[in-house]
């Protein structure tokens, strides 16, 4: 979809693989439109040890306390049991 709003209906849960530049704007998009839960698989934060990793892990963070959003990651493609993450992300959102 091109744009949040342009969904059928509000997602219970977010994946996002996309730029890292992309993630803060997105999880803005999801809270504004209901979303409270999100996996961001994507590196390039506060772990690349760069000042624009570092800006962008404190945007997420700023977005994610305004709208409320329960993240999981960033940088999380681990071999996990993506299911239990899942429902534990779920019963806290």
């Amino acid at each position: 979809m091109p744009t949040m709003a342009s969904l059928p209906a509000v997602p219970d849960l977010a994946v996002i693989v996309t730029p890292a530049q992309t993630v803060p704007r997105l999880i803005k998009q999801l809270g504004e439109h209901g979303t409270h839960a999100a996996i961001v698989i994507n590196a390039g934060f506060g772990e690349s040890g760069t000042e624009q990793g570092e800006r962008l892990h404190k945007s997420v963070l700023s977005a994610v306390r305004k709208y409320k959003v329960r993240i999981l990651g960033p940088n999380c493609l681990v071999d996990a049991d993506y299911v239990w993450v899942t429902e534990k992300i779920m019963q806290l959102a």
